[in-house]
């Protein structure tokens, strides 16, 4: 035979308990404001050899050891011209335009067909190396262990121009 067990819960108890845990995890959370506060405006241009280079995919990538920074990637266009997004998990892609103050490593990629002929806008990476197609700007700019190529975004605009040689 089951018998339950009535109990009494005053619930006027549990008010006072939860205000103070709230209080208690406050106090142990990090401070300082989220990484998305701290994104500053940056826009990049690639040329090559002194001319816009168009649909590169451009990455920043920060140097190591630095608080808060996070990679940030874009796709210039006709002019060359590009405004990074930073990869920021959980976070819409308008609210996560700009990077972080700090040094990066940048690196410049661009697929190309064997002839030399721009891949179509949607093709992705594997569907182009399926197709034949071949990295077209060298590996010191290319490769993320071998660019020569550094960024120091400052606190406030940036603009920067990086003219590769091909």
């Amino acid at each position: 035979m089951l018998q339950y067990m009535h109990v009494k819960f005053d619930i006027s108890l549990l008010h006072p308990a939860f205000g103070l845990a709230v209080v208690m995890l406050v106090g142990c959370g990090k401070s300082g404001p989220p990484v998305v506060e701290k994104l500053v405006p940056a826009a990049v241009q690639i040329m090559m050899d002194g001319k816009p280079l168009a649909n590169a995919t451009v990455t920043l990538i920060p140097v190591p050891g630095q608080q808060d920074a996070v990679s940030a990637s874009a796709v210039t266009g006709d002019d060359g011209y590009c405004e990074p997004v930073s990869a920021i998990p959980s976070v819409a892609l308008h609210r996560s335009r700009g990077m972080v103050a700090g040094k990066y490593m940048v690196t410049v990629s661009k697929l190309s067909m064997p002839d030399g002929s721009t891949l179509p806008p949607e093709t992705t990476d594997a569907e182009a190396m399926e197709k034949g197609a071949r990295e077209s700007i060298p590996i010191k700019y290319s490769h993320f262990e071998k660019t020569t190529l550094e960024a120091d975004i400052r606190p406030n605009a940036n603009n920067l121009t990086f003219d590769l040689k091909g």
